[in-house]
Formats: C-alpha cells, structure tokens, sequence
C-alpha cells in the first residue's frame, strides 16, 4: 500500500512536470505566433504601400506620355501643315518660273 502510494505519488509529479512542459511549449509556440502574426500583417501592409506608390507612379508616368503623345501630334500636325504650304507654295514658284519662260 505504501509503495503504491509513492508510485502514485511519483507518477502524479511525473504527470505535473509533463503538464507544465506542454503548457509552456503551448506558451511558447502562441507567442512565437503572435509574433509571425505581426510580422506577417506588418510586411502586408508595406507591401501594399510599395504596391500603391508603384502605382501612381506609374499613373503618372503613364499621364506625362500622354501629355507627350498630345505634344508630339500636335507638332506633326504643325509640320505636316508647313510642309504641305511649303509644297503648295513651291507648286505655285514653278507655276511662276513656267509662264515667265
């Protein structure tokens, strides 16, 4: 009967350190948990912030081209109308030169 009860007695603070090893493994493994948790929402969040300022960047990119696009037709259309009263003019010089002969 006594050995019993020391075996029991044994087993029961066996039982209690096992307890208490899980219950801090559990600690543990909640804080180191946690803490991934953060980190994880924290890179989330400076990601979508670098996401964000690509992306204006690049709506403001993408703005200035047009910008640029508008410049570059309006010059070509300036041009070509130089070209064509250049042209128009030329037709008439040698309209000119051929009646003068």
């Amino acid at each position: 009967m006594v050995e019993e009860l020391r075996l029991r007695r044994n087993l029961e603070a066996e039982n209690e350190k096992i307890l208490k090893s899980l219950m801090d493994e559990k600690h543990r493994t909640e804080i180191e948990w946690d803490e991934k948790l953060r980190r994880h929402s924290r890179e989330k969040s400076e990601l979508e912030q670098q996401i964000s300022l690509l992306n204006r960047r690049l709506e403001d990119k993408h703005c200035g081209l047009d910008d640029e696009k508008t410049k570059q037709q309006l010059v070509n259309k300036t041009y070509s109308e130089e070209i064509r009263l250049l042209k128009e003019e030329l037709r008439k010089a040698n309209v000119r030169i051929l009646f003068l002969d």
